[in-house]
């Protein structure tokens, strides 16, 4: 696997995992065959740890979001990831502009963390492209 993290301060709050944990949460998101031949991390989140990967019998790739371990979150964080996810049906109405969730995972049994499969949206990162915008004032 072509795996690029993005070496991490100890202490940040964003933690990298292992290439072998991603290849384990490839096959348990898309099957015991299923090889993921490329994870690279994505910077620039603030909240979780997020990898473009690409999968073998896949066309396009996927977006990986791994929550911060339980121990790094406050009270008010806990358990974040879950509940974004159970908003998913709200979203309905702008289905087209936000990420499909392909398959999420709260057992922790891989990372030690909550971790989203979503689909990869086509595009410019926000923060790449929002100060090109004119300001009307």
């Amino acid at each position: 696997m072509d795996f690029r993290p993005i070496p991490p301060d100890p202490h940040a709050f964003q933690q990298t995992v292992t290439a072998e944990d991603i290849q384990a949460i490839g096959q348990r998101a898309f099957g015991v065959a299923a090889r993921v031949t490329s994870a690279v991390e994505l910077g620039g989140g603030m909240y979780n740890t997020t990898y473009r990967i690409t999968v073998d019998h896949l066309q396009t790739p996927v977006i990986l979001r791994i929550a911060p371990a339980p121990r790094q979150q406050f009270s008010s964080e806990q358990e974040l990831m879950r509940n974004e996810y159970v908003t998913v049906p709200y979203l309905s109405p702008i289905a087209g502009l936000v990420p499909r969730v392909l398959f999420a995972d709260w057992s922790q049994e891989i990372t030690g963390r909550d971790w989203i499969v979503q689909s990869h949206l086509t595009g410019v990162p926000a923060p790449e492209r929002l100060g090109a915008y004119p300001r009307h004032l």
